[in-house]
């Protein structure tokens, strides 16, 4: 595997999934499970990672990309942009998929932190998406340790020695953080536990007196005094039944209790200085006698519960954040695509199936950028699998890509023979386009005769596009005699299906009389109509219309209104005509300069009359 520099990891990653994906595409079957390796020049190994048959194909590349942020957030100097990054990754993902790209966002961050508000505030966040936490999961295993009395008093004291971990135990609130399962297990947790002991003859007092300062603590905390109070002094009184009880330790962690009772009683005051010296972890000697609990069961709950403590320092105002996922955040839904409203991934699954419509369904999402993101590669390797059963629809498309040159090398040749297959079947697209390499001789002899016999079999089909080059056909004379009235014939056909080429072309023989009696207000009302669909010759036309008054009542600023919208198109005829109402003042102040300048864009392109203009202004 060869070695990819760090700096160049993010470019050459998007060939790597390219090349997994044709292979996924060819062997259905890996999908199973998957890994995206690579080697870079900061470590000596493979780094990889994993995908498996569930994962979303619709969100494949974001969701790769997101691992490789968060591998480059941890070993890039420059981690806040791939932050950013990995967030509009994450946009792109399904919402019901979120939690546990979230969990590794905020966890990789908050190390990347290392310390401080800004850290502690993603620890906190992790801990809240983590999509495997849950209570009544955790009631079930608690149970289940009921079996062995060591073993489910080592798991509730691991548990609930959380209460006190990394906080104050004279703070209050301090559990703001946790979500409602935490809470709910907790809660349950803190009776369940101290009853069961208690009843269990075979538990030591000190386990259960452990159990019950736990819950004192946890009540004090979220200002339940009374309880809390009861709660130590149970402590103490079963404390109080063991030979513990002569420790010094334990002598001083009484003490502390003691003063917890007065503090929990609003009758007493209790003197600052005394509280003040007590000892945080004093509670200690409680666990020292607890059996111990397996390193795996630790860390599990560690996981669920670990809260870090908030740093002293403070961040620099002016320090640049990676931008908060939970802000604007557009929502990815995985949409119903087809004729049968699918959604992508069932699609997919059919297509993997090798039901070749559904194929040919997911090259075209490849291939125009529906639901995923645009791939005309991808597109050309669902496009050939489906083609290659016999899809016309499928065919056509492949013809496509060969003719513009879109996931493979330009090849009219091959474009041909896959128009010439799908027209077989009678497909109108494949026959339009067989007109047009004929028409130009692309991939095959020119032959004017054959290209209007495929543009008619399309054309009766009622393919616009088809109709509108038929319609060509005869106004030039093009493989059949000139007509004109058979060529208004087929571009009003076309017209009405909105093609605004076939509405330009009306209403130049309108304009003109060509196979209709000539009529200047309808000429404008077809320029109008393709103009209003961003043609920028009809907008041009529309434009000489209201300058010189043809068909519409004369109006210069209209005029340069639909010339100035083809010359920023980059039409050269409007631009020269907008740089003329620019030096005559027509429609808009006389402005010469901005005239010379229009006139030099048409120029540009080769417009004779702008030549001809610029000329005379240098004179």
């Amino acid at each position: 595997m060869k070695v990819i520099p760090l700096e160049h990891l993010e470019e050459e990653f998007a060939n790597l999934l390219e090349e997994k994906q044709l292979e996924l595409i060819r062997y259905p079957a890996k999908r199973e499970k998957y890994a995206i390796s690579f080697r870079t020049d900061v470590e000596d190994g493979i780094h990889s990672f994993f995908f498996y048959r569930y994962d979303p194909m619709s969100t494949f590349y974001e969701s790769a990309y997101f691992y490789l942020y968060m591998y480059l957030i941890g070993v890039g100097s420059t981690w806040k942009t791939y932050a950013v990054k990995a967030v509009m990754c994450l946009r792109k993902i399904p919402v019901d998929m979120r939690s546990t790209y979230l969990y590794y966002y905020h966890k990789t961050v908050a190390d990347a932190y290392g310390v401080g508000k800004k850290a502690e505030m993603h620890r906190r966040q992790a801990i809240m998406w983590r999509g495997d936490i849950s209570s009544v999961d955790w009631k079930d295993f608690i149970e289940e340790k009921k079996e062995d009395l060591s073993i489910y008093v080592a798991l509730c004291v691991r548990i609930l020695s959380h209460i006190v971990k990394d906080t104050q135990l004279w703070g209050e609130d301090d559990f703001y953080v946790w979500s409602r399962d935490q809470y709910e297990l907790m809660e349950w947790l803190l009776k369940e536990a101290a009853e069961y002991c208690e009843g269990n003859d075979d538990c030591p007092s000190e386990w259960c007196a452990c159990l019950y300062y736990f819950q004192g603590v946890y009540y004090k905390k979220t200002r339940r005094y009374v309880l809390a109070g009861k709660a130590f002094r149970h402590c103490l009184d079963l404390l109080s039944e063991t030979e513990e009880i002569e420790n010094a330790q334990m002598k001083t962690f009484i003490k502390e209790t003691e003063i917890f009772i007065l503090l929990t009683d609003g009758k007493n005051r209790v003197n600052v200085d005394e509280w003040i010296k007590c000892d945080d972890m004093s509670f200690l000697v409680l666990l020292a006698n607890l059996p111990s609990l397996d390193s795996q069961v630790e860390n599990l709950v560690d996981e669920c519960f670990d809260v870090m403590a908030i740093g002293d320092e403070e961040e620099s105002e002016n320090d640049d954040e990676e931008e908060n996922e939970d802000e604007d955040e557009e929502e990815s839904e995985d949409e119903d695509i087809g004729e049968n409203g699918l959604s992508f991934e069932r699609i997919y699954e059919l297509a993997e199936e090798g039901y070749p419509e559904a194929r040919c369904c997911i090259g075209q999402c490849y291939k125009d950028g529906i639901v995923v993101r645009k791939n005309p590669r991808l597109a050309v390797e669902w496009f050939r699998l489906a083609a290659d059963q016999g899809n016309s629809d499928a065919q056509y498309c492949l013809g496509d890509c060969f003719r513009l040159g879109q996931g493979v090398e330009q090849d009219y040749s091959e474009s041909f023979k896959w128009y010439q297959l799908s027209t077989r079947q009678g497909n109108s697209v494949a026959q339009l386009y067989l007109g047009v390499l004929y028409t130009e001789g692309l991939g095959v002899e020119q032959n004017l005769e054959l290209a209007v016999d495929w543009y008619r079999k399309s054309a009766d089909q009622g393919n616009s596009d088809a109709q509108c080059c038929l319609g060509d056909c005869y106004r030039l004379g093009d493989g059949v005699d000139q007509d004109y009235s058979e060529a208004f014939k087929w571009y009003q056909l076309s017209a009405e299906q909105d093609n605004s080429d076939a509405q330009l072309r009306l209403g130049v023989l309108y304009a003109e009389g060509l196979g209709v009696e000539q009529n200047l207000v309808l000429a404008a009302d077809w320029y109008r109509k393709s103009a209003d669909q961003g043609n920028s010759d009809a907008q041009c036309c529309l434009g000489d219309c209201y300058r010189l008054g043809d068909g519409v009542e004369q109006d210069y600023s209209a005029a340069f209104k639909w010339y100035q919208l083809p010359a920023e198109q980059g039409n050269p005829e409007a631009q020269f005509n907008l740089g003329s109402m620019c030096e005559k003042g027509l429609g808009v102040e006389r402005n010469l300069e901005l005239a010379i300048d229009w006139y030099r864009k048409s120029a540009e392109q080769d417009f004779e009359e702008a030549v001809e203009a610029l000329k005379k202004i240098d004179e």
